[in-house]
């Protein structure tokens, strides 16, 4: 259920993002606003990708790719934990 809630999700993003007649927001108009956000709250690394250029308006990519394999290693351990406590 996971990896099928995450798959649509996926999917969803990237058809309302092509669906959608409102203009896109801008990647500098998102970095201006997030940035001061998470270098406040204490998200110093987060912030700095941002203003790295890394942030992209593409639902596409490395991002899901990411996404995908922290799921899968989550699972990955837990299954593992499973084995070693033989629940």
């Amino acid at each position: 259920m996971l990896l099928d809630g995450y798959a649509r999700s996926i999917a969803a993003l990237a058809n309302d993002m092509t669906a959608s007649a409102a203009t896109p927001v801008q990647s500098p108009e998102v970095v201006g606003f997030l940035y001061p956000l998470l270098a406040g709250r204490g998200y110093p690394r987060v912030a700095d990708m941002l203003m790295g250029g890394v942030y992209a308006d593409n639902p596409e990519g490395p991002d899901i790719e990411f996404g995908l394999v922290r799921i899968l290693d989550g699972i990955e351990r837990l299954i593992a934990e499973q084995a070693s406590t033989g629940s």
